[in-house]
């Protein structure tokens, strides 16, 4: 699929997950604005959620009064509220519907084990996994929560066989409807992850750590808190797995498959959906001979004092936000105005470059689509695929704290193609000293700087005549040299889905010093050369050598 952003050669969404961007992309084609068509989905998907979740409570046989109460604590839980703060944003709160659409299903699939559970919730796992990978991971965490409470059930070995096959199956289906996504990213690892990522070593031993530490939870909650049913065994295994593993406490390393990877942070958001059925519906469970003593289970259900709670909550870590994450909040959060005349200044510019964006709020990785200027790097670190890049892939050039990586960059324009240097934070203007940057623009808290130099997009080895434009995902290039043997740089990212042909005849291509295309033609006289990127096609020819 080609999108509008492209970082350094490549589209964003073959590492990420591509489906929540599409969505907020979706609306621009009726003329509608970029930054609005976003806002636009975000809130359309808020609204849904709650919705969504009701449903999943009325599906587990919560009753309406419950379920209601339960919507309305979900709603308030303070990860919940927060969770376009510092959980997953954008595109966890599209794949959010999507998760417990899944669920549902999935308790269809136990409760009835047919044909048309196991599609539907292979569909939404689906969607689930194309719009937020990680949502999708910790969808098969829940999925061993209900794997390993429906075992304690003991329902009969043929009866719990089947539906785990069920549960295989819904998977099985899952990943081969987002296998165009999946097996490119798959494929092609080398290109976004680091030597210290993507290490198999630990899995087989933290899968069944996860299931050992998930039956020892049950088995407590079955012994401690006497749950009236497989609802309530699962609502609080649920739980309290979830509210441990988001603790930070736990070493998720050896727990989690991946674990290194995780950010523990989104379990507490996913922890919202079970902790507000177990507040609705504490009169499913047992505190033993101290609740009776004491009175636990009368007094702990009070549903409106739990919603006080939670307000009160919801304001007091409203507050700790502010104060731990100010850098959060300005640059994802209260983003202000979009500096329009910078944005309009770099479209004006018929020259070719990149912006080099500098701490800038994110609405700066959807400005590809106001200028057709590309970003240096996108705003996930998945898009790094330029070698200096991957280096720094825990955070992306804007957000980096790295002086030498940023000067690296600001010294060396003609190697990345840089044009443009877009400052949001006026004491990183020291950066720009002595460099062949100059101001041209100045809007609110927002300077931008152009390069004096002429940027080149294509150089020859011997110097030849170029023509060239871009058509979407295709790279045209008209050359005219007097050379037998001509070396070509183009300043986009060396990956094996771009194809190159001069005339009808397929160019090798190969990787420079710093990972950019380069390839080699011969003869002298006029060629025509056509890149285009198709990721697929290199698949194909593994499956299919002949």
């Amino acid at each position: 699929l080609w999108f509008f952003d492209w970082y350094c050669g490549c589209p964003l969404f073959i590492f990420y997950s591509p489906l929540a961007y599409l969505l907020g992309f979706l609306p621009t084609s009726l003329g509608i604005d970029a930054f609005f068509s976003y806002k636009f989905v975000e809130l359309v998907f808020l609204l849904i959620t709650p919705l969504v979740f009701y449903k999943f409570c009325r599906k587990i046989n919560l009753e309406r009064k419950a379920s209601l109460y339960a919507t309305l604590i979900f709603s308030l839980v303070p990860s919940t509220i927060h969770n376009s703060i510092i959980f997953g944003r954008f595109a966890n709160i599209v794949s959010y519907p999507f998760f417990l659409l899944t669920l549902i299903y999935l308790v269809e699939i136990i409760e009835k084990a047919s044909k048309k559970s196991v599609f539907l919730a292979s569909i939404f796992f689906c969607l689930t996994l194309l719009s937020h990978h990680f949502s999708a991971y910790i969808l098969c965490v829940v999925v061993v929560v209900y794997m390993v409470v429906l075992t304690f059930e003991k329902p009969g070995l043929k009866q719990l066989l089947t539906k785990l096959l069920l549960f295989g199956l819904m998977f099985f289906l899952g990943f081969m409807f987002s296998s165009l996504w999946w097996i490119p990213l798959f494929i092609y690892r080398n290109y976004w992850l680091t030597p210290q990522t993507g290490n198999l070593t630990l899995l087989p031993v933290s899968v069944i750590l996860l299931i050992l530490f998930t039956a020892l939870l049950c088995w407590i909650v079955r012994k401690f808190f006497h749950p009236a049913g497989f609802r309530e065994a699962t609502i609080l295994t649920w739980m309290i797995l979830f509210l441990l593993l988001g603790s930070g406490l736990l070493p998720l390393k050896y727990l989690l498959p991946f674990g290194e990877e995780v950010d523990f942070l989104r379990f507490q958001l996913y922890s919202a959906i079970p902790l507000a059925v177990f507040m609705a519906d504490l009169k499913g469970f047992s505190l033993g001979k101290i609740g009776k003593k004491f009175q636990l289970e009368q007094k702990l259900n009070k549903k409106r004092i739990w919603l006080t709670f939670f307000v009160v909550l919801n304001l007091v870590v409203a507050r700790v936000i502010v104060q731990v994450f100010p850098t959060v909040l300005t640059e994802e959060v209260f983003v202000g105005k979009v500096p329009h005349p910078i944005l309009q200044y770099i479209s004006s510019c018929p020259e070719y470059g990149r912006i080099l964006a500098i701490n800038t709020p994110y609405w700066v990785y959807i400005s590809p689509y106001y200028t057709n200027k590309p970003l240096v790097d996108g705003w996930y670190p998945q898009g790094a695929v330029l070698p200096i890049i991957k280096q720094n892939v825990k955070k992306t050039i804007n957000s980096s704290t790295n002086q030498t990586l940023l000067l690296h960059f600001i010294n060396q324009p003609e190697t990345y193609g840089i044009k443009w240097v877009l400052l949001g934070n006026s004491s990183k203007i020291f950066l720009l000293q002595n460099s062949t940057f100059q101001p041209v623009v100045q809007c609110s808290r927002f300077t931008l700087f152009e390069n004096k130099l002429n940027i080149t997009y294509i150089e020859t080895k011997p110097q030849a005549q170029v023509v060239w434009n871009i058509d979407k995902d295709s790279i045209h290039i008209v050359l005219k040299t007097k050379a037998s043997k001509t070396k070509v740089l183009v300043k986009e990212a060396y990956f094996p889905g771009w194809i190159a042909f001069d005339g009808q005849k397929e160019i090798s291509l190969f990787p420079d010093k710093d990972g950019f295309i380069s390839f080699i033609v011969y003869g002298f006289g006029e060629h025509t050369i056509r890149l285009t990127f198709n990721p697929y096609r290199e698949i194909l020819k593994m499956m299919f050598p002949n």
